[in-house]
């Protein structure tokens, strides 16, 4: 069960990472909006299965 919540929390830093660079690299004029749809759509796959692997041991 450990090993499922390090995971988990493996999963959710992903998911930040992926929002926060899509972020950045909209305001940095790097990526248009469109461009950064698939991005935040992983970013929320991570975040979802991050946070349901995350409480599986509680």
């Amino acid at each position: 069960m450990r090993r499922s919540r390090l995971v988990g929390q493996a999963f959710l830093a992903l998911a930040c990472l992926l929002f926060l660079g899509s972020a950045a690299g909209m305001v940095g004029g790097a990526l248009s909006p469109a461009e950064t749809v698939p991005y935040a759509g992983a970013a929320l796959c991570c975040l979802v299965g991050g946070g349901i692997l995350s409480r599986a041991g509680a």
